[in-house]
Parts: C-alpha cells; structure tokens; sequence
C-alpha cells in the first residue's frame, strides 16, 4: 500500500497535469490551432513525464477506448453522397487519393537518412491525412509514436498556416474562414455510434491486426452510415474531443529526453520532407482539378495534407466546391488509416520473421 506522502504526492500530480491540459487546451482553442485537445493532450503530457523525469504508463484500456471512438467518428463521413460522387468520377478521386498517398510515403523515406527512424516510424509520420488516427494507431504498429505524432502535427501546423497565404495567390481573393454547421442529431444516432464502438472493440479481441480498435469501428459506422438501415451514427464532438484528449496525453507520455534528442536531430530530414511532400501533392491537387474541371484552388485544397476541419473552414470560406473537396479529403483520410494498418502490419510481420531467421541462424551449428 503506498504511503499517504506517496499518495498526496500522486494527486498533487494528477491536479497539476489537469491544470497543464486545461491551460494548452484554452491556449491552442483561442489560436484556433487544428485538433487542439489532441494537440494539448500531447504538449501536457509530454510536459508532464519531462518535469517529473518519469516513465508514465497511459491505461491501454482507456486508449483502447479513444482509438475506437475515432474510428466511428471517422467512419460516419463517409456517406452516400461520398459513395455517389466517387462513383461518378472514380479514377480522378481515386488515382488523385492514391497518388499524394504514394508520394508522401516516398517523401518520408527522407526520414530513414537518420538511423533513429525505423521502416514503420517513417511510414506512419509521412502518411498524408488522419494525422490523429495514424498518431493514435503508432504504438500497436510498433513505430515510435512521439516521433509519429510530432512529424505528423508539424506538417498539418505548417500546411494550415500557409494555405491561408497560398489559397488567395491561387484564387485571387481572400479566404475568410467560417465554421460549417454542426450535424443535427439526436439520441439514437449517439446510440447507433456507441453501439460500433463497442461491437469494434469485441471483435478487436479476436481480429488482432495493427490498428483493429479503430479500423473495425470505423468500418462498422461507415456500414451503417451508407447502407442506411439504422440512424447514422454521430459521435458527439464532446466524446470526439475527450478521445482525443485520451490519445493525446497517451502519446505525450511517450515523450522522453532521448526522444526528444532524437527530434531534434530529426527535424532537417522533416522540413525536407515536408517541403517534398506538400509541394507533390499540390500538383497532384492541380492535375485533378484540370481533370475534373474544378478550379485550381479547388484541386489544390482538395488534396493539401491538412487537417480535415481546417481545409473545411477554408473551403466554405472561399466559395468553392466544398463537396468535391471534401469528398476527396474523406476518401483519402479513410485510405489513409486502412494503408497504416496494412502497411505498418506487413513491417511488423516482416520484422518478426526477420528477428526468427536470425534466431535460427545463431542456433544451428557451424563448419558442417
């Protein structure tokens, strides 16, 4: 049993580290900074192992529980309307998804230059799109979530602060940025939403893949949400935002001296990187909307590694054609946490199979 000084010393902690989240989380809200409860759950609970100078285990089953929460939340955006605008124009929004996915993994091959890095770590920080559910899914591929997390959020920090200067060159006016309406729901679509959540998370004790707590409940939603047999799901963007407090603060425990050393060394290879990787995508985004006939503003917000809710911000701020857009973002966020899980699941096994040739190797005898 831990002495009472052990435990005021304990709860004197726990008050500190909610004063630390409540402060980064008003600080990032007022800078309208993009996912800031994730982001002030990172920043606070990095603060907090650093300040303290010990290794803080998050409780898995409460991540368990936020990953699954994202998943649904990501999966009731793909709605019919979704389905029929790829339908009607599938190789434009496909091979434009495919290819700023393709050439970001190739740009965060930039990364690997430093020997800190490993495949799985690189793969993941370069994944344009669902920068919080990659962050979220790292530690279960085996990456190193805190570099995951930190190259991942550099790239949406610097994408949204020049999309507002790129986008005007682009189309020739400001970009006044409004927030949409929010979803109009009631308690049967929150119920459809936890009912995901918590068939996701039985069979994730059976379907054990990279990534199962948050991709089988995305894939239940996004289920639900198309067929439309049920109420659409809709996760409150109260619970959303708690999820991604939990993911954040158990990412921000990840942080440590030596990963931050590392970060430090790393971050040449990330601007490299960065600059490779949004500059590709933007033209990919000018190849689509040439494609399609959209305007280059268009195309080039439709394929930005942004964050979903800045790019929508600015996309109805602008006038443009916020379903094309959106519709190509969604695509790609979804295709970007099925290819981490496939992805990261494919170096871990080859990883595993390495580790045992060798094993095998230093068993058998010599000189036969």
């Amino acid at each position: 049993m831990p002495s009472w000084p052990n435990r005021i010393r304990d709860i004197g902690r726990a008050l500190l580290l909610i004063v630390m989240f409540s402060v980064s989380t008003l600080a990032l809200v007022a800078v309208d900074a993009p996912s800031p409860f994730l982001l002030a759950g990172v920043v606070s609970g990095a603060a907090f192992v650093i300040l303290f100078r010990v290794r803080q285990r998050f409780p898995d089953p409460l991540r368990h529980f936020g990953l699954a929460i994202i998943g649904a939340g990501a999966g009731s955006l793909i709605t019919m309307a979704v389905v029929h605008r790829v339908a009607e124009q599938p190789l434009p929004i496909l091979g434009s998804v495919a290819a700023t996915l393709m050439l970001s993994l190739l740009a965060g091959q930039i990364l690997r230059v430093s020997p800190s890095v490993t495949t799985s770590t690189a793969v993941l920080a370069s994944i344009a799109g669902g920068a919080s559910g990659v962050s979220a899914i790292a530690r279960e591929l085996k990456a190193d979530e805190a570099i995951v997390s930190a190259v991942q959020y550099f790239r949406v920090i610097v994408v949204i602060a020049t999309v507002s200067v790129v986008a005007p060159l682009i189309s020739g006016r400001s970009t006044p940025a409004t927030t949409p309406a929010g979803a109009v729901y009631d308690w049967r679509n929150v119920a459809i939403a936890l009912g995901c959540i918590a068939v996701g998370l039985t069979a994730a004790r059976w379907l054990t893949f990279g990534g199962s707590r948050l991709i089988l409940p995305m894939l239940l939603a996004m289920a639900v949400t198309v067929t439309s047999y049920a109420p659409a799901p809709v996760v409150p963007p109260m619970l959303l935002n708690v999820s991604y407090a939990v993911i954040g603060l158990a990412v921000g425990f990840s942080f440590t001296p030596r990963t931050l050393g590392v970060l430090r060394k790393l971050l040449p290879f990330a601007v490299i990187q960065l600059i490779v990787g949004v500059v590709a995508c933007a033209g990919v985004g000018l190849a689509f909307a040439h494609a399609v006939g959209a305007s280059p503003l268009d195309g080039y917000l439709a394929t930005t590694p942004a964050g979903l809710p800045a790019v929508t911000a600015i996309a109805v701020g602008t006038g443009g054609d916020v379903g094309l857009i959106l519709t190509l973002q969604v695509v790609r966020l979804f295709a970007a946490l099925i290819l981490a899980s496939v992805v990261g699941t494919a170096i871990r096994r080859r990883a595993r199979r390495d580790q045992l040739r060798q094993s095998i190797l230093l068993d058998s005898p010599c000189g036969d």
